[in-house]
């Protein structure tokens, strides 16, 4: 005699098909709040990179007893400084006459990621190049810079000019 089992056979293709429309639903709930903290890590990441950039400029100028400029080039979202050791020598003959070529460091920001507005002294940048030296005592042109990704979000960067300090403030530079 053969025994038959009823409903012992594994899940219907109904409930495998509400099994995974609850996980399409889910996994379209997470996405957007995955991408939004990627985008946000892209601009922290960003901002602290241009800190670090102001702050070794500085720290340059001091050891080297040099004056050292960093340019902000708005339009093509990078910034740069020459890191020889001799900036005055840096391009050009060195004192055999031989061809050398400048050291310039440039950090070209991530995409959806601009400076989008520098201001030193009383002039505000919004396009082209800016500039802030440091000088061989600590001192600085000072400046501050607002960086912005393509959701609003906002981080200032100012250099205090008699210190040469640098600091970052989240959010701020809301006004334009």
């Amino acid at each position: 005699m053969q025994r038959r089992f009823r409903g012992a056979g594994g899940y219907s293709l109904f409930e495998l098909l509400v099994v995974l429309i609850i996980i399409g639903m889910a996994a379209a709930l997470v996405t957007p709040r995955i991408t939004g903290t990627l985008s946000s890590t892209n601009l922290k990441t960003a901002v602290k990179k241009i800190a670090a950039v102001l702050r070794y400029a500085r720290s340059q100028a001091v050891a080297e007893e040099r004056v050292v400029t960093v340019r902000f080039d708005l339009d093509a979202r990078s910034v740069s400084f020459d890191a020889s050791k001799d900036a005055n020598s840096a391009a050009g003959e060195d004192a055999a006459g031989e061809k050398k070529s400048a050291r310039v460091k440039e950090y070209v920001l991530p995409d959806k990621i601009v400076i989008e507005k520098v201001r030193i002294g009383e002039d505000a940048i919004d396009s082209g190049m800016a500039t802030i030296t440091f000088f061989p005592a600590g001192t600085s042109t000072g400046g501050t810079l607002v960086i912005a990704d393509d959701r609003e979000r906002r981080f200032q960067i100012s250099v205090d000019f008699i210190t040469g300090s640098v600091v970052i403030a989240e959010g701020a530079g809301d006004e334009k």
